[in-house]
């Protein structure tokens, strides 16, 4: 059964069914320059995405989405869950080099953390719109001893932006993003109902 929501996104879905707009997460863990395709594996997930309050029927996924739109302004929000180890790189490190570990109290510790971010979009007749999300972490370390030498997490930050942007903005951060988009798959919704949402939007 088609439900109120599948006939929302139906009605501001183009009438040519173009896939018009993007929304693109990539993340950093510990790179000063790099951003990784899609966000870290299941560490970082996009939740929940709304468009002009209507929560989309898409849930927990971590590379491109792309929508098909009609030309006007919209407001997108996003639900991102985090919960990733801060070890996990200079663990990678210090295993390859001699005499060198990470400090018990530092190996097992992971960023929870769990927000929203919120943008209005504005959608145009002709080309393609990109939504960017970015999510940075990065960690200090600090180390005592010499033989082992252990390294003890000393502090981290993290930041998470939203914003509209471009294809040459996005893939100057990231060029193999393209790789992992997956398209919102519309539901089949009967053209009675679409009529009925549409009158009752225009009283």
């Amino acid at each position: 059964m088609v439900s109120a929501t599948d006939v929302y996104f139906e009605s501001i879905r183009r009438r040519d069914k173009k896939y018009n707009f993007y929304i693109v997460p990539i993340s950093s863990i510990d790179e000063k320059e790099y951003w990784a395709n899609g966000l870290n594996q299941d560490s970082i997930m996009i939740d929940a995405v709304y468009i002009n309050g209507k929560m989309l029927p898409v849930y927990k996924f971590n590379g491109p989405l792309i929508l098909s739109l009609k030309p006007g302004k919209y407001k997108i929000k996003i639900d991102f869950k985090v919960n990733v180890s801060l070890a996990s790189k200079m663990n990678y490190i210090a295993s390859k080099r001699r005499n060198e570990k990470i400090a018990n109290n530092s190996f097992n510790k992971t960023l929870k953390y769990s927000g929203s971010k919120e943008i209005y979009v504005t959608i145009g007749e002709l080309g393609d719109y990109y939504a960017l999300f970015k999510a940075r972490i990065s960690t200090t370390w600090t180390s005592v001893g010499d033989d082992p030498k252990f390294w003890c997490l000393k502090d981290y930050t993290h930041s998470y932006d939203f914003k509209q942007t471009d294809l040459r903005t996005i893939t100057s951060l990231c060029s193999t993003w393209e790789g992992y988009k997956k398209k919102y798959n519309y539901p089949q919704v009967d053209y009675e109902d679409l009529l009925d949402l549409m009158a009752k939007n225009s009283c």
